[in-house]
């Protein structure tokens, strides 16, 4: 009977024992539930606390810097205009400027020929016309042993001997022909171009395309590059264009003597 008692006192005894452990555990996992979630909460309050923060801190500086910059822009553009415009009332003469320097051009004359005015020609050598021009009839050609056109004429000089501008102008072109050697050009006023072929293959220091040169000036030396007219006696072929039109130079140039071959 003892027995028995002492072991439904025992029964009831592990039955308290477990129900009180039953009870801390849940009592334990409440409490730990309740410290989790207000650590959430907290941390979860930090991080939105950190990011509007950073919003804050953030986005009125970018829209700040925005301003300041189109502000500055805005400045700048706006000093360069008036800069601008300053220095252009500064370039552009004004009106009473304008009007006396077009009456001083005018009291005093312009003495520059016209471009479109012939100028006064001279021979490139002192010398006697030997072939005279022809661009319509066939002359003989001692050299080529046949009949052909002239477009210029041929001063007699000897080897060497400088051969002048016959008028001021610039220098067109220097080059070589296969047939008349050593060329140049001389460009003047009233659209006439001089060209002298047959020259000696060294060209003057200074004596360049574009070089401006003046009436009388040495440009050249008489040589014997022209292979089409080399049987001749020395000379220098000179021919004048106007308006692009080959002329006779003798129409426009008086000749010290002038000697036909037959």
């Amino acid at each position: 009977m003892e027995n028995k008692k002492s072991k439904e006192q025992n029964r009831s005894l592990y039955i308290t024992v477990v129900v009180i452990l039953v009870a801390l555990a849940a009592v334990v996992g409440v409490t730990s539930a309740v410290g989790k979630k207000s650590s959430y909460v907290s941390n979860s309050d930090a991080l939105a606390t950190d990011e509007f923060l950073l919003n804050e801190e953030r986005l009125p500086l970018g829209v700040g810097a925005e301003d300041e910059t189109d502000k500055t822009a805005d400045t700048n553009e706006a000093a360069n205009t008036d800069e601008a415009v300053d220095a252009n009332a500064d370039a552009l003469p004004s009106d009473t400027e304008s009007d006396t320097s077009s009456d001083t051009e005018s009291d005093d004359g312009a003495e520059s020929e016209p471009t479109n005015t012939l100028p006064e020609f001279r021979s490139p050598v002192a010398g006697e016309v030997i072939n005279p021009h022809s661009d319509t009839v066939p002359v003989f050609s001692v050299t080529m042993n046949d009949y052909r056109t002239h477009m210029g004429v041929d001063v007699s000089a000897s080897p060497g001997e400088a051969v002048c501008a016959a008028a001021d102008g610039v220098v067109g072109a220097i080059y070589e022909d296969p047939m008349m050697g050593t060329c140049m050009t001389v460009v003047h006023s009233g659209g006439a171009v001089s060209t002298y072929k047959g020259l000696y293959s060294t060209i003057p220091d200074g004596i360049v395309q574009g070089a401006a040169v003046t009436c009388g000036q040495a440009i050249a030396a008489v040589g014997d590059t022209a292979l089409a007219e080399v049987a001749e006696e020395p000379h220098v072929h000179y021919e004048l264009s106007i308006d692009g039109v080959c002329v006779d130079p003798c129409l426009y140039i008086n000749f010290d003597s002038v000697s036909y071959e037959g």
